[in-house]
């Protein structure tokens, strides 16, 4: 009998150690992939490491001009880890004359992960000594994509001082929302996943199992970028979930409450662009948008865009209500902002940048000569009707 539980503590011991060295090796991949994808991006100019509290790295990436007029800061939505890449048509035209800072949250991209809680406050700071830490003084034209508009509008809130304006592109206008239902946003939301869950999910991104993933979603706008920049989203795409990630979702809910608590009417001059869709033209334009993406992956288009015209009748009070009831209330409660409306896609700086790179200029210029709470409006970009 001693001989048998002899030969299974053996078997049992083995099974332990070929399980910990597998444990290791996939770690050991995963790090040398998260390298190498860390270095194509530095070597494409994306990567900055610069050093906060603690030592933590962050990544800022500069683009554009060298001291330029205006210093513009990216602030990514949620679950984008190439905010400055997906921006590179709008980069190339309002670059040339103003500075480009694009900084990854922690956990994201290219910035280290951390077991510090991702409150609204702790993301902000995180910013703000990224920012101090490359050597970009105040003030900043802070530049937010989607959830970014919630750190953005805190931001401005609590340091105004070194906010010179804000551009908010398609943002989550929480403002709007019944925070009790969660209204559109409970999708996003991770409360209903397990402890345990949660921990496998932060486990697999540590062993790098998602690098053996299927890639069978087709990210949004892709058709407008080059081979190179998708390649090198996919890349930093594969890094998968981290401590931070995880934690930043978790504390949304209070986020989102210090951000309505804390959120005033301000002089500081902004611009919301919305992205509504306003009459069945758009939606047929926004339905071939979305068979050039279906193509470019190997798809057959399956959306007729001449059935716009009947389709309209059942999603007109469902863009409606994206503007009159969250969009512009926002506008309102942040004060002294303009809104501009680009028809189309979330991702719109994908697919019309040319629209979003004029409307930005235009703001730039108006910005560049007018003082606080007289900002102009040129009359040409209302909210639709």
């Amino acid at each position: 009998m001693k001989d048998v539980m002899r030969i299974i503590g053996k078997i049992l011991l083995s099974v332990v150690l070929i399980v910990v060295l597998a444990a290791l090796l996939l770690v050991l991949f995963n790090r040398v992939c998260y390298m190498r994808a860390r270095g194509e991006h530095k070597k494409a100019g994306y990567y900055n490491a610069v050093k906060i509290g603690g030592g933590r790295k962050m990544n800022v990436a500069e683009l554009g001009a060298e001291n330029g007029t205006h210093t513009i800061v990216g602030i990514a939505g949620q679950w984008v880890s190439d905010y400055s890449i997906y921006m590179n048509r709008v980069n190339k035209e309002i670059g040339e004359e103003n500075t480009l800072v694009y900084i990854d949250r922690a956990g994201n991209g290219f910035s280290a992960d951390t077991l510090k809680k991702q409150t609204i406050e702790q993301v902000v700071s995180d910013y703000r000594a990224a920012l101090q830490a490359a050597g970009y003084e105040a003030p900043y034209v802070l530049m937010p994509f989607s959830l970014g508009g919630m750190y953005a509008t805190y931001w401005e809130n609590q340091y105004p001082d070194e906010i010179e304006g804000v551009i908010y592109i398609d943002c989550c206008s929480f403002t709007g929302w019944d925070l009790e239902e969660r209204g559109a946003y409970s999708s996003y939301t991770i409360d209903q996943y397990t402890k345990g869950e949660l921990f496998l999910s932060v486990t697999r991104g540590m062993l790098g199992l998602q690098r053996f993933d299927r890639d069978d979603s087709i990210p949004p706008g892709m058709v407008a970028l080059s081979d190179e920049e998708r390649r090198l989203i996919a890349m930093a795409d594969k890094r998968g979930t981290t401590f931070a990630v995880v934690s930043e979702v978790k504390c949304e809910y209070d986020s989102i409450h210090t951000f309505r608590d804390t959120c005033k009417a301000n002089d500081i001059p902004k611009m919301f662009i919305g992205v509504a869709l306003t009459d069945a033209e758009d939606l047929k334009e926004y339905y071939v948008f979305l068979n050039r993406e279906t193509k470019l992956f190997g798809g057959a288009p399956d959306i007729d865009p001449e059935t716009a015209y009947k389709d309209w009748e059942y999603v007109k009070e469902q863009y409606e209500e994206e503007t009159n009831a969250y969009n512009l209330p926002f506008v309102e409660a942040v004060g002294n902002c303009e809104y501009v409306s680009i028809p189309g896609d979330h991702y719109i700086f994908l697919q019309k940048p040319k629209e979003v790179s004029k409307a930005i200029l235009n703001y730039l210029k108006k910005l560049a000569g007018s003082p606080r709470g007289h900002f102009p409006s040129d009359g040409g970009s209302e909210a639709p009707q």
